[in-house]
């Protein structure tokens, strides 16, 4: 599947990016995506539409793995209210560093790095929207709705076990 994204739907403006993704999990054991945004974009504006390209082509994908990763909670449930509470701080403590002055108080270092975590939040939500573009709100889609939330929980799968030898759930 091909999918590209442009600033405006006249497409007078330059590509803001572009992907193809096709399914070889089963030739082999992986799909295989790529992604390619326009250089000159803003960085924010870059890791957006990679993340909409991203939820767009796998969307399908995304689904079904968000379905299988709650086999670590079998049996303690109740740690996944607990995640997403932890995932609901790590989410307020970031959007209140979202904002200039924040930023004006910040050494070189930590301007860095709160710069790509502030990239990565932006292809977080660049994900979620092109995620939700695909369903049409139907009943059966209802239940395929996810959060910015559900999408923390996807990417930190692999670090669950540190989050729980933290003590965090």
């Amino acid at each position: 599947m091909d999918f590209s994204l442009t600033s405006d739907a006249s497409n007078k403006f330059p590509l803001l990016a572009e992907g193809h993704y096709t399914t070889t999990r089963f030739s082999v054991g992986w799909d295989k995506m790529y992604i390619k945004t326009n250089p000159v974009a803003n960085p924010f504006i870059q890791c957006w539409t990679a993340g909409y390209l991203e939820g767009v082509l796998s969307h399908e994908e995304i689904y079904d793995y968000y379905n299988n990763i709650h086999v670590f909670f079998e049996g303690d449930e109740s740690k996944i209210d607990k995640l997403f509470q932890f995932y609901k701080q790590l989410d307020v403590n970031i959007e209140s560093k979202l904002n200039i002055e924040y930023f004006k108080t910040l050494d070189e270092k930590n301007y860095i790095k709160w710069l790509h975590i502030f990239c990565l939040r932006s292809q977080l939500e660049g994900l979620l929207k092109g995620y939700s573009s695909m369903y049409d709100g139907s009943k059966d889609d209802e239940k395929k709705k996810l959060s910015l939330l559900h999408f923390y929980f996807i990417n930190s799968e692999g670090n669950f076990e540190d989050i729980k030898c933290n003590s965090l759930i």
